[in-house]
């Protein structure tokens, strides 16, 4: 029994013993690494302090100050700019507030213009329709009583005694529609040309259409061209339209702004206007040996067989 007691404190003993050991190698493993740690740190301080001897200081010192004033221009650009935003959100307010007024006073003072304005360009519409339409009428009758002295001047038979032109107005949506017919009289019966006379007097009625038309709207630029104006009239008619236009000529020869041009191969009618009385030279398109067309300026005694 006695044995087994002082084995067991034997054996306690050992026990103590062992986590003594155990104890101490852990302060010594903790003190190793202290010092591994503490060595370490030391190196990497030594290579900070030897990279910082490195660096240039003056050099650092000359950036600083660019930094420095650089970072005060820009604070400089925000203060101008946060002084231009107030300033403009103060101008946009004012402009608000100034909308704000002037839509009042639309719905106020002028809350009936559109009405006044469509009125007023109603009754200036009317009014220009029916000047439209007075200088309309007044033209056409201007035009019919030029026709009708042309055509007692001009045609020599008796189954037409005068034409005019008459004028249908349609109504239609987008305004009036004006179409244009050319009508003859006998005594008192008012007929159709179209379909009603002869080659002749389609020409004819054509041509004292637009001398008509010319004396009528062509006061300031009087230019009237003929080309070949005697086609499908007989001797007859072709010396009457010759007629007329001789005393049209002569009747407007004062005029600085008259000028008529004839285009014809028929030289007897040239010899009716007699344009000799108007006229020094006459122009004639001819052949060479070439066949190529060359335009000669003639006397007019020439034609005239002076």
């Amino acid at each position: 029994m006695d044995l087994l007691v002082a084995a067991k404190k034997d054996k306690e003993e050992q026990a103590r013993e062992h986590q003594n050991f155990i104890n101490d190698a852990a302060s010594t493993e903790r003190n190793i690494r202290d010092n591994l740690e503490l060595r370490h740190t030391e190196q990497q301080l030594h290579e900070q302090q030897e990279a910082l001897a490195e660096m240039d200081i003056a050099n650092a010192e000359q950036e600083k100050e660019l930094y420095q004033e650089k970072s005060r221009e820009i604070r400089a650009e925000i203060s101008a700019l946060n002084e231009q935003h107030y300033g403009k959100v103060g101008e946009v307010k004012q402009i608000r507030d100034q909308i704000q007024l002037l839509q009042k006073e639309l719905a106020t003072d002028f809350k009936d213009t559109n009405l006044l304005v469509s009125t007023d360009l109603q009754t200036y519409l009317q009014a220009l329709d029916n000047a439209i339409m007075k200088y309309h009428s007044m033209k056409m009758d201007e035009i019919n009583r030029i026709l009708r002295e042309l055509w007692t001047q001009t045609y020599r038979g008796t189954d037409i005694d005068g034409i005019e032109i008459k004028c249908d107005v349609t109504n239609q949506t987008r305004g009036r529609s004006y179409n244009y017919r050319v009508v003859m009289y006998k005594k008192a019966s008012e007929l159709d040309m179209r379909g009603r006379c002869s080659a002749g007097q389609k020409v004819l009625t054509s041509i004292l259409i637009r001398l008509a038309l010319a004396e009528c709207f062509g006061l300031n630029c009087g230019m009237i061209a003929l080309d070949e104006p005697t086609t499908n009239l007989d001797v007859e008619n072709a010396e009457s339209l010759a007629n007329a236009l001789s005393n049209i000529i002569e009747f407007r020869k004062s005029q600085k702004n008259f000028q008529l041009i004839v285009i014809t191969h028929d030289e007897k009618f040239l010899n009716h206007i007699n344009g000799g009385r108007f006229v020094d030279n006459f122009y004639r398109i001819e052949r060479d040996e070439n066949q190529h067309s060359i335009i000669k300026s003639l006397p007019i005694h020439v034609m005239q067989g002076e």
